[in-house]
């Protein structure tokens, strides 16, 4: 399954990473270039440019990272094993993700998603593409126009998956983290490992 990246132009430092990890572990991969924007427009607008890239070339799903994914020797493998064991419903698959809520066990290996944020890996079905392109109408209250007029593309799917509009499901055991890098949309250097830490220590409640 090849892995469809999103990377700034400028971010060479970004791009050079991911394509060492491919290398590395002998993956193939797609660069996506990335949409420069302020705050949520930005990421938002790069996911949907994946979901056009995925529609022009009619492909049943597709395989989307963000450029600080932080990939495993078998992640692939995994991710193939475990889209083999989806409900059939499925609209989104998450590599990993933070901020979890209202999740629920499905079988050992997966879990019905609510509410979540973070899209650094993402499997998309055609099924959902449609709804994922919503976004692209989708506004913020008054009080939380800092980072942009849009809301965050992936705290608006997880408000869509939390009212069970769309169908999301995650591993126990997150295929994917990230790495620690400059953000260009909160504008200073980031680490998510308390937040999947989190996620994380949330899942073994429900296990």
């Amino acid at each position: 399954m090849k892995l469809h990246i999103i990377n700034l132009e400028e971010r060479v430092d970004r791009n050079y990473e991911m394509k060492q990890q491919c290398k590395k572990y002998g993956y193939q991969y797609e660069i996506i270039r990335g949409i420069r924007g302020n705050g949520s427009y930005g990421p938002g607008m790069s996911h949907c440019n994946c979901i056009n890239h995925a529609i022009e070339n009619n492909l049943d799903m597709i395989l989307v990272c963000e450029d600080d994914v932080l990939l495993k020797e078998n992640t692939i493998s995994r991710l193939k094993e475990l889209l083999e064991i989806l409900p059939y419903d499925w609209d989104l698959f998450l590599g990993g993700a933070s901020g979890l809520d209202s999740c629920v066990k499905i079988n050992e290996a997966i879990f019905k998603v609510g509410d979540f944020s973070g899209l650094h890996f993402v499997v998309y079905r055609r099924k959902s593409y449609t709804k994922v392109l919503e976004w692209l109408n989708s506004k913020k209250s008054r009080g939380f126009r800092r980072f942009g007029k849009h809301q965050h593309i992936d705290r608006f799917l997880g408000n869509m998956s939390k009212k069970d509009k769309l169908k999301v499901y995650a591993p126990f055991n997150f295929l994917a983290d990230t790495f620690d890098s400059y953000s260009d949309v909160r504008k200073i250097q980031t680490s998510d490992a308390s937040l999947f830490d989190k996620a994380k220590n949330y899942l073994n409640t429900i296990i």
